[in-house]
């Protein structure tokens, strides 16, 4: 009976520690140290969001401004949605600008609550201009 108990409760630590673990987002010294993770910076308003049969979601952006990589004037990002907080979702609001920082995962672009901008956009501005 006491190891059946040592073995749920084991089960049930792991269980607790997973889900605490599964977002664990770096430190960003700067601006510039954020700036540099990403493969594309910019500035844009979400226009539209579909959950795909996975259960992501892609966002799709009006461009105004780039900061890092290849200007579009629409880009297509891929993220988890925010009700998967252990997974780092992250929720667009349509209609207001955002900076977004993203990473190329094969042929999509991705981001996700870790990518949040930590600093100001004028830090990012000035970061991407060196």
């Amino acid at each position: 009976m006491r190891i059946i108990f040592m073995l749920i409760f084991a089960t049930a630590l792991a269980l607790i520690a997973g889900v605490a673990w599964a977002c664990s987002c770096p430190y960003w010294r700067s601006a510039s140290d954020q700036l540099g993770f990403a493969d594309v910076a910019f500035v844009g308003q979400a226009i539209s969001s579909t959950t795909g049969r996975d259960g992501y979601v892609v966002t799709e952006f009006n461009v105004s401004r780039t900061l890092k990589g290849a200007h579009h004037d629409v880009q297509r990002i891929t993220h988890a949605p925010g009700s998967w907080g252990a997974t780092c979702g992250i929720d667009f609001v349509q209609s207001r600008d955002v900076l977004v920082l993203a990473k190329r995962q094969g042929i999509r672009m991705s981001t996700s609550a870790c990518a949040t901008p930590r600093f100001a956009q004028g830090d990012f501005e000035r970061a991407a201009a060196r």
